[in-house]
């Protein structure tokens, strides 16, 4: 009897989706974001890395992400927020919380995945006892 949930159908070379990079992965994984495993446990809410990559029986979150970008995206608005006319205090609040930003965003979506995760083995495990 083969199983409903069938793993090896997200199974893919990765892609990290930076058209204006011409290097490409090489590597295999399991793809959790976009289409993949997330959306089959129902989940398309939550964060998540983009693949799971086994190697050596060990497993490894993939996530590929423009840190860079994301980085000077911040530094504009803390910019932004140290040329408005806030209270000193509120400006320097919000340059914390936006300095916790990419921590906190790879955080989430490794909390995420791991939810993520524990859903479709519990589908798989079903799956094979009918």
């Amino acid at each position: 009897m083969q199983p409903l949930i069938n793993i090896d159908d997200y199974f893919e070379l990765m892609d990290h989706e930076f058209n204006d990079i011409a290097i490409r992965p090489t590597k295999d994984g399991y793809r959790i974001d976009r289409n993949g495993i997330k959306n089959r446990c129902n989940y398309a809410n939550l964060k998540s890395v983009d693949y799971l990559h086994e190697s050596n029986n060990q497993l490894t979150l993939i996530e590929f992400s423009d840190l860079a970008k994301q980085h000077l995206a911040i530094l504009d608005k803390i910019a932004a927020f140290k040329a408005c006319n806030l209270d000193k205090r509120e400006i320097t609040r919000n340059i914390k919380r936006l300095h916790r930003e990419i921590g906190s965003e790879i955080k989430n979506k490794y909390m995420d995945t791991l939810c993520i995760l524990r859903k479709f083995l519990m589908f798989f495990i079903m799956s094979l006892h009918g």
